[in-house]
């Protein structure tokens, strides 16, 4: 899961439009009735257009690549069958692939203690207050245990290994939690098909031994420490401009590369994963690695 910038205050315009208040307003007016409602029409062609603009054509969960002809959802953060009255809320609304949204969570969303509760707002006498009332942010009193990649910083809560599998950082509860209703890792799907989503930690394994072999090269093809330097430095880079969607001349990378989040875990666990880690290494190869790497870091700090 990658941190994305809040969206929430510039909703497309058919949400803005009468017929989505109209549809929420006879909604509402069935529930009270205890009518049973198939809730539909909630995702018109500019709201799934924003949605992918958004998140780049990933889905939030894993971001993996939803390219045209790929299958993906406008998934309800808050469930619409039991958060009836977010079921057309701009800020309610994520983009997901079938595998995370459909196949894995569902209508699934842990929380300690109570619930929200449908807004104590007359829809008719005050709209506004009550539409305000159903803005994700003003839900969170609520204690959710699920990530949000605009709410939260996924980095804090989850921790990638040089495997590519995923774990919950620090025994998060919210990590472990998003790890298993968003089948991010271990996976069990709501007819109880268990497993691993080989293709995630496949994706993710891939990128990890890319790098590996980057590295590798450049010890190996040894000449000076300077010349080390300006190999590891480049692969930094290299991870650097990818995940923010450039190439090592600065041209744009397909908005849909996956897996940025393992090229910043790539950064982040430099170290361990490809020189402390890597077994083909002599000690005075690793040695020679860390004090270039240590010139890298004091170099990037100051």
């Amino acid at each position: 899961m990658k941190k994305i910038d809040l969206y929430f205050d510039n909703p497309p315009s058919s949400i803005k439009e009468k017929l989505f208040v109209d549809k929420l307003k006879d909604l509402l007016e069935k529930k009270k009735k205890g009518e049973n409602v198939e809730i539909e029409g909630y995702a018109p062609s500019d709201v799934k257009k924003e949605l992918i603009k958004i998140f780049n054509n990933k889905c939030a969960f894993c971001e993996s690549d939803i390219s045209t002809g790929h299958h993906y959802d406008t998934e309800h953060f808050r469930p619409k069958n039991k958060y009836y009255w977010l079921a057309y809320e701009w800020s309610n609304f994520l983009l997901a692939c079938r595998k995370c949204n459909s196949d894995c969570k569902g209508e699934q969303f842990p929380i300690e203690g109570d619930a929200a509760m449908l807004p104590n707002i007359d829809f008719e006498k005050n709209r506004d207050a009550f539409l305000t009332a159903c803005h994700i942010q003003n839900l969170e009193n609520e204690v959710r245990l699920l990530m949000h990649p605009a709410l939260d910083e996924p980095a804090e809560h989850l921790e990638f290994a040089k495997n590519g599998r995923v774990v919950a950082k620090n025994n998060s509860v919210k990590g472990q939690n998003s790890i298993e209703v968003y089948g991010l890792d271990d996976w069990e799907t709501k007819k109880g098909k268990k497993g691993k989503r080989q293709d995630l930690i496949r994706g993710r394994l891939e990128i990890i031994e890319q790098v590996e072999v980057e590295v590798e090269h450049a010890i190996l093809h040894f000449e000076t420490e300077y010349r080390l330097y300006q190999d590891i430095l480049h692969i930094h880079i290299k991870l650097i401009r990818a995940i923010h969607g450039e190439d090592m001349r600065g041209n744009k990378l397909p908005k849909n590369l996956p897996f940025s989040a393992v090229r910043k875990a790539c950064l982040t666990n430099f170290k361990t994963f490809f020189i402390e880690g890597n077994a083909l290494f002599t000690v005075s190869q690793k040695e020679i690695l860390n004090k270039v790497y240590g010139t890298l870091l004091k170099n990037r700090t100051e």
